[in-house]
């Protein structure tokens, strides 16, 4: 059992289906979106990408464990 968890930052280069499904491969437990930087369409698009991922990793779950999320305010 581990007790840390990997903190990733989606970003213009880390957005992409490909390189989520590869962070969700490396473990990571929590996805942190910067809104400082970036329109709203992409933050929710950003968002909604990480939940259909999850939910695709663990299709018989009853209740799926999302993973978490941790956003930056602006200011």
């Amino acid at each position: 059992m581990r007790n840390t968890k990997i903190v990733v930052t989606l970003g213009p280069a880390s957005r992409s289906p490909e390189m989520v499904q590869a962070l969700f491969a490396a473990g990571a437990d929590v996805f942190r979106i910067n809104t400082s930087h970036g329109s709203y369409d992409a933050h929710r698009a950003a968002i909604g990408l990480v939940r259909t991922l999850s939910k695709r990793r663990r299709p018989h779950a009853r209740h799926i464990a999302r993973p978490a999320r941790s956003e930056d305010a602006p200011g």
